[in-house]
Order: structure tokens, then sequence, then C-alpha cells
């Protein structure tokens, strides 16, 4: 992989990252970038899109993975690394395949285990003058393969953010934000034929009051499963008040 000299000049602590290219190397790099940060409040946004929302066994889902600058982010700021593990809410729902870096060179292969993928590596090999600011990270495939559900992911991650001030790391590890500047997550869920996405507590394929005294934990929580309408990456009344329409809904065969 080449490097334009300037570019590494530019951002020091990717020029660490690259060269390393592991877990060390990024912890390195976060030491450099700490020295020029600024501290901010507003939350980078991580959110996994899936393509449908009801899948039986042995039907693949497709996820696509984004990020969101936060909302105070200065212009010409851009995402130069991200490294991490995708976290799914049923680890043996089904078997991830696939994964493929978008817009990122990818420093290694993740370990695939049911449908989670641990050490995700991914860096940003040129700067652009001007970039959006949703920008695609990463795709993968989970093959469904049991009856577990719902399907939705969370993350532990590192992630690094250059701008005009300098090199800022925001950290996600178990739901919370922990040394760097926070990280929030978005999730589509995906259930299995039967129930849609307010069937979330056994026994599945039935909505019962089960289900409502389960969102209410993760709302409490500010899971990313209950986080089901805009503005996204924010467990507010709004999702509850989505979640009472989808179980009066009541079940479905499919999408």
């Amino acid at each position: 992989m080449r490097i334009h000299v300037n570019h590494l000049a530019r951002y020091p602590a990717l020029s660490v990252y690259l060269r390393y290219g592991n877990r060390v190397g990024l912890f390195v790099a976060l030491l450099v970038g700490a020295i020029g940060s600024v501290a901010t409040a507003a939350p980078l946004t991580i959110m996994f899109y899936a393509d449908r929302d009801v899948a039986g066994i042995g039907e693949k889902v497709h996820w696509t993975i984004w990020a969101e600058l936060p909302e105070d982010a200065p212009p010409n700021s851009e995402i130069l690394g991200f490294t991490g593990d995708f976290r799914p809410r049923n680890l043996f729902s089904g078997v991830a395949a696939r994964p493929t870096a978008l817009a990122f060179a990818e420093r290694t292969q993740p370990v695939i285990e049911g449908a989670a993928l641990s050490g995700v590596e991914i860096a940003r090999t040129h700067s652009a003058s001007s970039l959006p600011r949703q920008i695609p990270l990463y795709t993968f495939v989970t093959e469904m393969s049991s009856a577990q559900r719902p399907l939705w992911y969370d993350l532990d991650a590192t992630v690094l953010v250059s701008s005009p001030q300098g090199v800022l790391f925001y950290q996600r590890d178990d739901g919370q934000s922990t040394l760097g500047e926070p990280i929030r997550v978005y999730s589509d869920t995906v259930n299995m034929r039967g129930c849609g996405q307010a069937d979330i507590a056994e026994p599945f394929g039935d909505l019962n009051t089960a289900d409502i005294e389960r969102f209410v934990e993760f709302f409490h929580a500010g899971a990313p499963i209950a986080d089901i309408v805009s503005p996204f990456g924010v467990v507010d009344f709004g999702d509850l008040s989505r979640f009472m329409q989808l179980y009066s809904v009541g079940c479905y065969q499919s999408r």
C-alpha cells in the first residue's frame, strides 16, 4: 500500500496506525492523536442497516454499516480508522460471511463466530478535500440459522477522526463510551418469520406483556434495539410510541 508523504505529515496518528496495522499501532496512534485533540460533546454515530426486517432459517440478511460524523464536526473532518467488534444480540441466530470494507482499506480479516465479527480493522489510504458527513464503512451477510431472535447489533470500537483542530478518538465498550469521545449506535432489527419488530421476548411467535416489559428494559438502558424511529442514535418517547403501534398491529408472515 502506498501512502503519500504529505498525507502522513498531515496525520501522524494515521501514519503510526498504518505502519503497525494492529491494535498496538492503533493504541500508539491514539496517544499521538490525543495530543492535538479538542474535546467535543457531540457523539459520532454508527448505523447498522439491514436489507429486510424478517428472515427465515437459511435466508440471508445483508448488512451495511455507516458512520456519521458528529453534528459539530468542523468542515473537512474525516474518519481515518476504525477498529472494533460487531456484537449481535443473539450470537447463534445466524452465521456471518463475506465481510468487506467500503471506502476504506481492510487491515485484517475479522474473526467470525456465529453472527459476530471480531477484530474489524479498516483505515483510509488517502485524504479528500470534501467528504460527506455519512460514509459507508463495512458490509457483511448473515445467514439465519436458528429460531433465536431478534437479531440486531451493537459494537465495541475505537474510531479516529481528523479535523482542522487535531485528531479525536471516539470509543465505545460494552454499550458505553469509555476514555474517548462518545459513540452512539443505531441498528435495524431482524426477526424470524411470524411476528414483527415488537416480538422481542420469549415465547416468540406471540405478542404479550413480556414483550412490553422487555422493551421497557431496553428503553431505560438506551439499547440500540429500542431505537426504532428518527432521530436515530437517541432513544426517546418517539421510540416508545412506535413500539406500542407495532405491538398493536400484531403478528404477520412477511414484510
